[in-house]
């Protein structure tokens, strides 16, 4: 998370794949996220890089989105793509 006065970006934040090298969010930060609690009260954007399993879950990404409806996402076409496919299910 980036923060700068009012303004909060999380960058890729939700991911499932930890290729046995990346620390995946911890449950409590996780819940907090979802929730809109301290410190992720307030996020004003999310910015996913890229579609691979260690910067972005689209099942995540879409219920994120739908459990917090003022954050906005800026994320790649792939990523967009797989998150729509994800609702259709």
């Amino acid at each position: 998370m980036v923060e700068h006065g009012d303004t909060k970006i999380l960058f890729d934040p939700l991911f499932r794949n930890d290729y046995g090298q990346y620390m995946l969010l911890p449950e409590a930060m996780e819940e907090a996220l979802f929730a809109g609690t301290a410190p992720f009260d307030g996020i004003d954007a999310v910015f996913v890089s890229h579609h691979h399993g260690d910067h972005f879950s689209p099942v995540d990404m879409v219920r994120l989105l739908k459990e917090r409806p003022g954050v906005r996402l800026y994320a790649p076409n792939q990523a967009v793509i797989a998150m729509r496919s994800e609702e259709q299910q």
